[in-house]
């Protein structure tokens, strides 16, 4: 072999590496700069005085969140022909929520989701169910983003939050009227039969009551479980900061090249928490905060992955003696 050829070899290596350790080593490395830029003694000072009772609160409404996001799966799979038992739902959210949280990307564990309950009617119909389901969350996470851009008090804030809600509105009265099992013309295929999907799923005056209701609830747990950490650090927020921070700092755990949205999450408190009058340090301790609050409240997946393998190596087990036999 030429050094050519070893040099060649040794770039396509490192490039793999890389591609493949972007997902980890950007974050951590963001984290660290953000770490270094703030200054750490502040925000190791508010974690290691946290209040164990705001703590509490927060893993509570982090479980609230993660049960009713389970709730509305299923009602959200149900109205697509899926049907599963809310037990179960609630153990495969869980279970994909700590492999969401500990692998990078952040969906992985959406996908086996999709594949676990794609039984009875297939993986498309299984994996609109799951992708109209965390949809449905960012969407009122955005609404409430609008509103607190909307209230903010600044001119400039409040027509941007204004122009998202009209785009939301917009968005919610376009989509052309389709019955069930048509695709949308304008988009046929794939994106077509999802936008049907959609419909069929968040249509009917009483299912749509019950989305927003339980949108609704999600996303005040949502806000409430990082409100909590804020307080545990002795960071106090009143509603209005509440609106408007937090959102920013929720969405930014969306981006790309991130595990659980560490690195990015930290960066936008630090950006957005002194336009509330606090410091970029208490944005990041909370955030810090927060999640590792959300990491602990997803502890329940991983029992759940050893229970069903123990449950399918017995039903495995007839199976066995029967072949060898």
């Amino acid at each position: 072999m030429t050094g050519t050829n070893i040099s060649k070899d040794t770039a396509s290596t490192w490039r793999t590496a890389l591609t493949r350790g972007a997902p980890v080593i950007v974050p951590l490395g963001l984290l660290a700069l953000i770490l270094y830029a703030v200054g750490t003694d502040d925000i190791l000072d508010r974690i290691r005085s946290v209040a164990p009772v705001w703590v509490v609160a927060a893993f509570l409404a982090a479980q609230a969140q993660i049960v009713l996001s389970a709730l509305r799966w299923q009602v959200t799979a149900r109205h697509l022909g899926i049907t599963f038992s809310f037990s179960r739902a609630l153990a495969e959210y869980y279970l994909s929520g700590a492999v969401n949280m500990t692998l990078p990307g952040g969906v992985l564990g959406d996908g086996l989701r999709a594949v676990r309950s794609r039984q009875t009617m297939g993986l498309e119909p299984a994996a609109h169910a799951v992708v109209i389901e965390r949809l449905a969350g960012q969407v009122a996470l955005v609404a409430v983003l609008a509103l607190g851009l909307l209230l903010s008090g600044r001119p400039g804030l409040q027509a941007a939050g204004g122009l998202l809600l009209g785009l939301m509105i917009v968005a919610l009265f376009v989509l052309p009227r389709s019955r069930r099992g048509i695709s949308w013309p304008a988009f046929p295929g794939g994106i077509g039969r999802f936008i049907v999907s959609v419909k069929i799923a968040w249509g009917g005056r009483r299912n749509a009551v019950l989305q927003v209701v339980l949108g609704v609830l999600i996303v005040t747990a949502n806000l409430a479980s990082f409100a909590f950490v804020a307080a545990a650090t002795g960071l106090y927020l009143n509603v209005l900061q509440v609106l408007f921070a937090v959102p920013l700092v929720l969405l930014a755990m969306l981006l790309p090249f991130s595990v659980a949205g560490w690195g990015y999450r930290e960066g936008a408190a630090a950006a957005v928490f002194p336009m509330i009058g606090a410091t970029a340090a208490e944005g990041v301790g909370a955030s810090i905060l927060f999640g590792a609050v959300i990491l602990v409240a997803n502890v329940p997946g991983l029992f759940v992955f050893k229970s069903r393998q123990r449950r399918d190596r017995r039903a495995a087990e007839p199976d066995t003696k029967q072949a060898v036999e």
